[in-house]
């Protein structure tokens, strides 16, 4: 059953307050199409048991896709449970429903090594969350609590995970923990750089993504070994057209146009 869901942004999550904003590419991908271009935005309607099955389904083929073993046997066993057909995909799914799909997803992630945490608090969880799962895995809610319908910015934030990019900040977690040399923990060192083309952890006034787009070292700053500066020209979608102020710096461009260097001045 194929059921498309509206577009990104909205206030709320299973542990209240979490942004839906900023949803990882597998949202749109062709083959995981989850969001229609141009939907109306309606974050707060109820999620339906389809839309919810969708989308699990959809994350099972992501994880598939780029986790070493894919999504594991009990996503598999539980998305292979669910009836594509049925007069209960119209049905509302309750927050108890949307906690039991997505269980299986976050045993597995947490299982490989992927900062859960990390990411929640990227998409709006608190910067003090302190729990791997959506909801607070450690004390009880009411009963009464998991039968409130579930919405759909809740669905949204639950099933944010990227695993490439657990803080979905732009950057990859292999460049950020190649540039830090940390790995592991708990992710803490993804606060160190950012994608946003503004943060610029070395103070060079090159961002961390244009020393990224690169293949720089965004830790190293590149003042100190040229005495010059850089002005760096984007496109619309924030590809790097242009880089002036380092005439002696040989540029080559990728297949989409972006600029990059193979060293480092």
């Amino acid at each position: 059953m194929r059921v498309i869901i509206c577009a990104v942004g909205a206030l709320l999550s299973v542990a209240g307050g979490a942004s839906a904003g900023n949803l990882p590419a597998w949202w749109t991908a062709p083959s995981t199409q989850i969001i229609q271009s141009g939907a109306v935005e309606n974050n707060y309607a109820p999620v339906t048991t389809g839309q919810l099955k969708y989308v699990a389904f959809q994350a099972k083929v992501y994880l598939d896709a780029n986790l070493s073993g894919g999504a594991g046997s009990a996503v598999n066993t539980m998305v292979a449970s669910f009836v594509q057909v049925s007069k209960d995909n119209y049905a509302p799914a309750t927050v108890g429903q949307l906690k039991a799909v997505a269980a299986p997803f976050y045993d597995r992630l947490i299982a490989v090594g992927y900062f859960t945490k990390i990411n929640l608090i990227a998409h709006g969880y608190p910067a003090g969350w302190t729990d791997p799962y959506p909801w607070n895995s450690t004390t009880p809610v009411p009963v009464a609590q998991n039968y409130v319908p579930a919405n759909i910015g809740q669905l949204k934030v639950i099933f944010s995970f990227d695993v490439g990019d657990a803080d979905a900040d732009g950057l990859p977690d292999s460049y950020e923990s190649s540039m830090t040399g940390q790995s592991g923990g708990d992710g803490s060192w993804l606060s160190t750089l950012s994608g946003d083309g503004i943060h610029d952890a070395d103070g060079d006034g090159i961002s961390d993504l244009a020393e990224y787009q690169m293949g720089w070292n965004a830790n190293v700053n590149d003042l100190n070994n040229t005495a010059e500066t850089e002005t760096l020209v984007y496109d619309a979608a924030h590809r790097l057209l242009s880089v002036t102020g380092r005439s002696s710096q040989g540029y080559s461009s990728d297949t989409n146009g972006n600029l990059y260097s193979t060293s480092q001045p």
